[in-house]
């Protein structure tokens, strides 16, 4: 199952199939938060099955460690960091 990020702050503009522009907006700690914990929630049955593999268990890890990993380059980089975040083997 391939997942995607949640929460990001850039949002594309087509003309058909054409690129118009793209922006980005400024996400706050606690918009960030509360995304990362519903995506914590929905990854728990991962951990109750009993056999969630290394590539689980980093993705996992990575979102706990979002705020601590981020906090001096704020925000806006954790979600640019999370959007970023490799998942295919999730």
């Amino acid at each position: 199952m391939e997942m995607t990020s949640p929460i990001s702050r850039r949002s594309r503009v087509y003309n058909g199939t054409e690129l118009v522009s793209t922006t980005y907006r400024d996400v706050t700690w606690e918009e960030l938060k509360q995304v990362r914990l519903e995506a914590l929630q929905n990854t728990d049955w991962w951990v109750l099955r009993g056999n969630m593999t290394d590539a689980q268990a980093a993705y996992r890890q990575f979102l706990r460690d979002l705020p601590q990993n981020y906090a001096e380059a704020g925000a806006n980089a954790a979600c640019d960091a999370w959007e970023a975040y490799d998942r295919s083997g999730l």
